[in-house]
């Protein structure tokens, strides 16, 4: 479970990572595609299911935001498929894309 410790506030990389369709359905980074019909607000609280198209296969993971000490916390846990090594390089190249500062990267 790919863990990043990032040097911004939980709001300032929810509004640089996620996006929110006119259906209210929540997409992540550029390639993604929404899974569950998650509110951008609810990221905080629980993990939310996407899927993005990696290795000619779409790979299904959950994504959560959370508060840390030094800043946020971003979870990514895959669901177990044979391509989950990864999403651990798709979300760091998403992290760094949006120009957020990943100060840790647990495993």
């Amino acid at each position: 479970m790919p863990r990043f410790i990032l040097q911004s506030l939980p709001d300032v990389v929810i509004a640089a990572l996620f996006t929110c369709g006119p259906d209210g359905r929540v997409k992540f980074g550029w390639s993604s595609t929404p899974v569950d019909d998650a509110q951008l607000r609810a990221i905080a609280t629980v993990p939310i299911r996407v899927s993005v198209y990696i290795m000619e296969a779409g790979v299904p993971y959950t994504l959560q935001v959370q508060p840390h000490p030094k800043a946020s916390e971003l979870t990514a846990l895959g669901l177990g498929g044979n391509r989950d090594q990864y999403i651990a390089p798709t979300v760091r190249l998403y992290i760094n894309a949006a120009g957020i500062p990943i100060t840790e990267e647990l495993a």
